[in-house]
């Protein structure tokens, strides 16, 4: 408390930290969360602020890395549909210049020459 009452003396408003706290009470911060409710209590009364540790930066820098992998997923699917498109392209140009072989296999058929003939011709 005196350090509550110290502190308002100097017109400055209290922040409790469990860290702090340990430290001036020269105590372990296992014996305050021990008695912590009645700290609660306490702090309570004298309207006090009380800092706690949220994972305020932690936090920050999980959502900077969201978003940056967000990014990146964003670029990956622009590239994997730019990718795809292009597949495509290749497929249909190689199938446009290739030959029908489908009529040249019936015109082979019709001279004389049966799939098993054209088989043992090819090997």
């Amino acid at each position: 408390m005196s350090l509550i009452e110290g502190e308002a003396a100097s017109g400055r408003i209290y922040t409790y930290t469990q860290s702090g706290f340990a430290r001036d009470a020269n105590v372990s911060r296992e014996t305050i969360r021990k008695k912590q409710c009645f700290l609660d209590s306490v702090l309570k009364r004298y309207e006090t602020e009380r800092r706690q540790s949220d994972g305020g930066r932690e936090v920050d820098l999980l959502r900077e890395k969201v978003q940056k992998l967000q990014a990146e997923l964003e670029v990956s699917r622009v590239k994997y549909n730019s990718l795809r498109a292009q597949h495509v392209k290749i497929f249909e140009a190689i199938y446009y210049s290739s030959a029908d072989l489908g009529n040249l296999i019936f015109e082979l058929e019709n001279i004389g020459f049966t799939k098993l003939n054209f088989s043992l011709m090819v090997k």
